[in-house]
């Protein structure tokens, strides 16, 4: 990716308030965003476009949720390389040591501060591998 072309991002969350914070902050801060609510969505999505970097709820619309995803973009080699920050509700360490253990770049539980968010998914698309588990609680500005 070009140095001055904006980091493409898919964000992917069954609540829509919850997605649309997240898509703003993004944009805000100059990324290309897009969104979905479904695993299957997600899905289809990411193999289409292979964003820089997948922002991914666990908790999503229909029968599918983001474990599936994982498992998804993991098994298919177009997908599998694509960072994903795990942003999710379902907060505690078995949780993310399950979600990394499953193939997610990096975790960050909800609530976040804007600026945590925009630095994890700037950091995943650079090939950093921001902090595991860093809540913006734990981090005083």
């Amino acid at each position: 990716m070009p140095a001055d072309a904006p980091i493409r991002v898919l964000v992917a969350d069954g609540h829509h308030t919850a997605r649309e914070l997240a898509v703003a902050i993004l944009r805000t801060a100059g990324m290309d965003v897009a969104s979905v609510a479904s695993a299957g969505s997600t899905l289809e999505r990411a193999s289409a476009t292979l964003p820089s970097v997948l922002v991914l709820e666990l908790v999503l619309d229909g029968e599918r949720d983001g474990w599936d995803v994982l498992e998804g973009l993991r098994g298919d080699p177009d997908t599998a390389r694509i960072p994903v920050l795990v942003c999710t509700t379902v907060a505690g360490r078995s949780t993310e040591h399950r979600a990394l253990a499953a193939g997610a770049s990096a975790f960050l539980p909800k609530p976040y501060l804007p600026d945590v968010l925009e630095s994890a998914v700037r950091d995943l698309a650079a090939g950093i591998r921001p902090p595991v588990g860093s809540h913006p609680r734990e981090h005083p500005g």
